[in-house]
């Protein structure tokens, strides 16, 4: 079977059936694997041996210099296509490179600080730059609402309600349809965007090349100044991971996290949530009184 036309074809359908979002992720996987296979010639599934697997890793590291984690990304998509359509190759049964990354974790309270401390000097250098403005309102709101990139991207001005302060999305990871709250923290500067009227539909729109904000052309790049800038790690999963923290935090609650975070699986809120160094010193302060019976009475 011709891989180029499968892995359409298979678009096709996620066109019809998944969100804009889930569909932009599964293309950026297809131009990776398109791109890979033509370089290395290789047209047909058949063609996809234990050598093969091990071609498009070294021409991944070696042509792209990209990390493991986005080679498996790629890999793991191909197969995916591949049981789809009971397809049977080596490349089921191979293993992954081994994961170059840490995992994402929350911000400290003290890099939260950092973090907002310098955006806020970058809007205030920048009053006039409506781009700036749009990547300020973006940092705030990744935390503010604990939404995901992808989703943030799918907002347009008429979801937000200005008076009960929510955001309705349209386009979510799981499809459903649904409301994020934002509170005083973002709702000044996301006032500021949704009155000005930069755009008709757009809440992120490019004023100067007329286009709609996207991750890698314009989040990516203000992440980057900001890592420089602060010398932290700067991620949008960071952002929700620190929302979901405080949401437990404040409510010791998981049901109410897990609802927060719009989880289907209240496993995956707790797999989010760091439990700080302060609330475990807190649990343990509460647990260890249970010792003072030991005590040899005075």
């Amino acid at each position: 079977m011709n891989i180029k036309q499968m892995l359409e074809k298979y678009y096709s359908y996620s066109q019809s059936s998944k969100s804009k979002g889930q569909c932009n992720f599964e293309l950026k996987n297809i131009n990776g694997l398109l791109k890979c296979l033509d370089a290395l010639n290789i047209k047909k599934t058949s063609e996809l041996t234990e050598d093969t697997w091990y071609e498009m890793i070294e021409w991944y590291r070696d042509v792209l210099q990209i990390k493991n984690s986005t080679i498996k990304k790629r890999l793991s998509y191909l197969r995916q296509v591949l049981r789809e359509y009971r397809i049977k190759s080596d490349f089921l049964e191979m293993k992954y490179p081994i994961n170059d990354r840490s995992p994402f974790t929350k911000f400290q309270d003290n890099e939260v600080t950092i973090i907002y401390q310098t955006v806020d000097k970058i809007l205030e250098s920048n009053p006039d730059n409506v781009r700036i403005k749009m990547m300020c309102l973006m940092t705030y709101l990744l935390l503010d609402t604990g939404v995901r990139n992808t989703e943030l991207f799918e907002m347009r001005r008429y979801n937000v309600d200005l008076v009960n302060r929510f955001i309705f999305l349209e386009h979510t990871k799981n499809k459903k349809k649904e409301p994020v709250l934002f509170s005083a923290f973002s709702e000044p500067l996301l006032r500021e965007v949704v009155l000005s009227n930069y755009h008709p539909n757009y809440l992120f729109w490019e004023p100067v090349e007329k286009r709609p904000m996207t991750f890698n052309k314009d989040l990516r790049q203000f992440f980057i100044k900001l890592k420089q800038l602060t010398g932290l790690r700067i991620h949008a999963h960071r952002f929700r991971k620190t929302f979901g923290t405080a949401m437990y935090m404040a409510t010791r609650d998981w049901r109410f996290t897990q609802k927060a975070l719009r989880h289907s699986d209240i496993r995956t809120t707790q797999i989010y949530v760091d439990e700080t160094l302060e609330f475990v010193r807190e649990s343990y302060d509460k647990a260890s009184q249970t010792f003072e019976k030991f005590k040899t009475k005075k």
